[in-house]
C-alpha cells in the first residue's frame, strides 16, 4: 500500500488493490512503479534542501538528458571521461565543492574579470571572460552534427539566415546547425547553454523546472524564430543548463530522429528508436560535462598563473624600493 498510494490518480492501475498490483501481469508496471517511487523520493529530497541554489541544482540534474554521462559505456573517444574529468562532474552533479576553484580560493585567485572565485564555479559558469565558453558550444554544436548524421540526414554548419533565404535582424546572423528533414523542410538549430544556479536565474530555477531553459529558449526565438519562419522553415532553441537538464524540444527532437532512422527497420521499432535516443543523450551528456570540466579547470589554472605573476611583480617591486631607501 506504501507504494500504490505513489500512482497518478488517473493511472488506469490506481484503483487496483496493493495484493492485484504485485500478482498483476500488466506491461510497464515496473517501470510505472518505479517511476513513481522515484518521483516520491524526488520531491522528499527537494523540500529537504537548505537554499534556492540546492533546490535549483536538484531540478536541473533529473531533467532529460542530465544524468547520461554516469552510464555512458566508454567505447569511444567521445563516451570516454578522464577521472578527472568525472570526479569534477560528480561533484558538480552533488552540490559539493569542485578541486580547480578551491585550489584557486586557496591561493587567493581571482577570475579574468576581478571577481573573486566560489567553491561551486558558479561564477565561473556565468562569466563571459576567457575563451572556454566558446569552447563548449562548438562541442555540442559539433556533437548534435554527429547525431544529425547518425540519424541519416545531411547537417550543414553555421550557414547565414540570408543563405537561408530569411531576413535576419542583422546580415551576419547565422545559426549553429540546419538541414533538410524527411518532409522537405528546413529546421535550423542554435545551441545555448545556460547557467541556473547563477545569481540571475537562481531564485526562479529553484521553484520551477527548467525555469532557465525557457529564459534561455526565450531569447533564441526572439533572436531568430520569426525570420526562418517567415521563410517558410523551422527554428529549434537547442537549450541545455549546466547540470544537463535539456529543454522538451529536444528531447522531441531527439525522438524524431530516431523514429525517422528506424522507420524502415523490419521490426521493433520502438526498441530500436528507444535506445537510439539513449545513445544520443549519453553523446550530448558526455561532451556538455568534459567541456564543464574543462571550462573550470582551465579558467581557475588561468587565475593561479596570473596570481603567480602578480606576486612575482609584487616581489620585484619590492626588491626594487628597498634599493632606492638603501
Amino acid at each position: 500500500e506504501s507504494v500504490k498510494h505513489l500512482l497518478p490518480p488517473d493511472s488506469h492501475l490506481a484503483s487496483h488493490t496493493a495484493s492485484d498490483l504485485l500478482v498483476s501481469a500488466q506491461p510497464g508496471l515496473q517501470s510505472l512503479l518505479t517511476h513513481a517511487i522515484h518521483k516520491h523520493q524526488h520531491d522528499q529530497m527537494l523540500q529537504r534542501c537548505s537554499d534556492d541554489r540546492a533546490a535549483a541544482r536538484l531540478r536541473s540534474c533529473t531533467g532529460p538528458g542530465a544524468a547520461g554521462f554516469l552510464s555512458a559505456i566508454p567505447y569511444d573517444q567521445d563516451t570516454r571521461l578522464s577521472s578527472t574529468i568525472m570526479r569534477t562532474a560528480v561533484r558538480l552533479r552533488l552540490g559539493l565543492p569542485v578541486s580547480p576553484c578551491q585550489s584557486a580560493m586557496a591561493t587567493a585567485a581571482s577570475c579574468g574579470c576581478g571577481r573573486p572565485f566560489d567553491p561551486f564555479g558558479d561564477h565561473l559558469f556565468d562569466c563571459n571572460s576567457g575563451c572556454q565558453r566558446n569552447d563548449r558550444h562548438a562541442g555540442l554544436k559539433h556533437c548534435i552534427a554527429r547525431i544529425i548524421r547518425q540519424a541519416g540526414l545531411s547537417p550543414h554548419p553555421e550557414r547565414t539566415l540570408v543563405e537561408l533565404g530569411a531576413t535576419p535582424q542583422c546580415t551576419g546572423d547565422r545559426l549553429d546547425v540546419d538541414f533538410v528533414g524527411a518532409d522537405g523542410n528546413v529546421t535550423g538549430i542554435d545551441v545555448t547553454c545556460i547557467h541556473p544556479t547563477a545569481p540571475s536565474y537562481v531564485h526562479s530555477s529553484a521553484s520551477r523546472n527548467g525555469a532557465a531553459l525557457h529564459l534561455a529558449e526565450v531569447r533564441k526565438m526572439t533572436k531568430y524564430a520569426k525570420a526562418m519562419i517567415d521563410a517558410g522553415h523551422h527554428f529549434l532553441p537547442a537549450a541545455v543548463e549546466t547540470y544537463g537538464r535539456w529543454s522538451g524540444r529536444v528531447a522531441r527532437f531527439l525522438h524524431g530522429l530516431a523514429k525517422y532512422r528506424t522507420e524502415t527497420a523490419i521490426a521493433n521499432h520502438e526498441f530500436l528508436q528507444t535506445r537510439l535516443v539513449d545513445k544520443w543523450w549519453k553523446l550530448l551528456s558526455c561532451n556538455l560535462q568534459t567541456h564543464n570540466a574543462i571550462l573550470l579547470i582551465s579558467r581557475a589554472a588561468a587565475a593561479d598563473r596570473a596570481a603567480a605573476r602578480r606576486t612575482e611583480e609584487e616581489v620585484c617591486l619590492t626588491d626594487l624600493y628597498v634599493r632606492d631607501c638603501v
